[in-house]
């Protein structure tokens, strides 16, 4: 096991590399933060493989993100982000672009697509409620019936 895995909750080329998906899913807005350099960057609360971590997106992921996404962050939330490992400046770094919705076969109750999620559970297909659909999406990410909730 690597210990440098657990040296922050940053997300960083380790976690990458030893992560099953290697796609996040933003949580927020973003909160600006000063680095050790004194830029500025934005900092993201995001989930990659049922854990809340940080992402610190680089230039040329933001520039990406910017590109597809938009300027204005608020729209970022809930949109999936594929993590890739690239060599920059001499040395890894974590590279993110966004899962474009036309390369990805769309699943019944994900959340983070630009198109309709149905009332119905992802797990058993059972129909759900409308309050259902929203606190699940809110809570898990994804569109669940009560049952399948409660064995999360």
């Amino acid at each position: 096991m690597d210990a440098r895995n657990y040296l922050s909750n940053n997300i960083n080329v380790n976690m990458v590399k030893n992560s099953p998906s290697k796609i996040l899913i933003i949580l927020n807005e973003g909160i600006e933060k000063a680095g050790q350099d004194g830029i500025k960057r934005l900092n993201f609360l995001v989930e990659m493989d049922k854990q809340t971590k940080n992402y610190l997106p680089n230039s040329s992921t933001m520039e990406n993100l910017i590109e597809i996404l938009g300027f204005e962050t608020k729209k970022w939330i809930g949109k999936e982000i594929h993590l890739e490992i690239k060599m920059m400046r001499g040395r890894e770094a974590v590279l993110g672009k966004h899962i474009n919705d036309k390369d990805k076969e769309p699943k019944a109750g994900t959340f983070g697509k630009d198109i309709p999620v149905p009332n119905i559970c992802a797990k058993c297909d059972a129909k759900i409620t409308d309050m259902e659909k929203e606190y699940s999406i809110k809570k898990w990410h994804k569109t669940l019936c009560r049952k399948c909730q409660t064995m999360m």
